[in-house]
């Protein structure tokens, strides 16, 4: 059966960038490496060099994927990115948690904000919430959306939102065994999912879909790039190479493949062929796929060292040409950008 289109839409993927069913997810990446591209890369390009010992050329590494144009009819672009970062600073500034450690950043929080601020969901849910500081932001976006969120820890230093479901510590049920029967499908059909648990992606895409989730925006905040993280993310599903000779180095189709969840405690291994496959599941079930770029220029080789526990297959170049172009190329970019609105960079502090 042809899948629904308007099943879950696109969504912002940031972190280290939302089946097999008959309804489609669109789906924002925000990754670990905060990546999305300005162009697409085209179709008949989609298999090419997957037989050389080559690494793949920057522009064959998909870091958006929108056939149909869906985030551009949200007006989800650069452009309008930049327009909300001076807004953003005075939430920055005001966020109860100043340090976030083993949570999300600046970049990704702002590109989590930004796009729940344009979406205006009306039923937003969070998978993995730590200490509570992305659920306080979720709440300034969207000020009347209803917000349930899902952690197995109770932190010490939890910050309580009001007006929030919590699933936590002693309440605590997965997300995909949470009723969801019971939440009126108008809101299951335009909701924003974040997914920030460590879990593998695809199936956590199939979950939402035979939730009812057909039509909503997710996000995820653990879209490691190849051979790193604990997952198996969709930037590992959108590198069609698999290889476990170096990132976006193509693989025989028997070679193994690791398959990672739930912060490296389920792992399976797979070969490059059933790698492959993954792709065209996950296309069948999404609408769109995109990476959101970093605010300012990122620092690759503090990147690099972060990843050397994982593969020592990155080089600075690689992860800039996987990585999508920021919105401000420095510091001083953006503080000029600022000065023309009379804000001053220094308030990011």
């Amino acid at each position: 059966m042809k899948p629904l289109r308007g099943g879950v839409r696109p969504v912002l993927i940031f972190a280290p960038a939302i089946l097999l069913l008959t309804v489609s997810i669109r789906w924002i990446s925000m990754s670990t490496t905060l990546s999305v591209l300005d162009v697409r890369p085209s179709r008949s390009t989609f298999n090419a060099n997957l037989d050389s010992s080559e690494p793949l050329s920057a522009e064959k590494v998909i870091l958006e994927w929108d056939p149909e144009g869906v985030l551009k009819s949200r007006s989800i672009d650069r452009e309008s990115m930049k327009r909300e970062i001076p807004k953003f600073f005075d939430v920055w500034n005001r966020r109860p948690l100043k340090s976030n450690k083993g949570g999300m950043g600046f970049h990704h929080q702002f590109m989590l904000w930004y796009t729940v601020r344009k979406l205006q969901p009306k039923l937003i849910v969070e998978s993995g919430m730590k200490s509570g500081a992305t659920t306080w932001l979720l709440r300034d976006a969207a000020p009347l959306a209803r917000i349930i969120s899902f952690d197995p820890v109770e932190q010490s230093d939890w910050v309580k939102v009001p007006k929030v479901e919590y699933k936590v510590g002693a309440a605590f049920v997965d997300l995909l065994d949470y009723p969801w029967d019971q939440v009126p499908e108008v809101q299951r059909g335009s909701a924003v999912v974040l997914l920030d648990d460590h879990q593998a992606a695809l199936p956590r895409i199939q979950g939402l879909i035979a939730a009812g989730f057909a039509g909503s925006y997710v996000v995820s905040d653990d879209n490691y790039p190849p051979l790193s993280g604990d997952n198996h993310s969709l930037k590992k599903i959108f590198d069609r190479t698999g290889s476990p000779r170096g990132p976006y180095r193509p693989g025989q189709p028997g070679e193994a493949v690791v398959w990672l969840s739930d912060f490296k405690r389920v792992q399976r291994r797979i070969t490059v062929s059933q790698h492959r496959i993954f792709l065209p599941q996950l296309q069948h079930a999404i609408d769109a796929y995109a990476e959101l770029p970093p605010a300012v220029a990122l620092n690759f080789a503090a990147l690099r060292q972060r990843l050397s526990g994982d593969t020592e297959g990155y080089t600075e170049e690689l992860l800039e040409a996987v990585t999508p172009p920021p919105l401000f190329s420095s510091p001083a970019d953006l503080s000029a950008y600022l000065s023309t609105l009379g804000q001053n960079i220094a308030r990011l502090a």
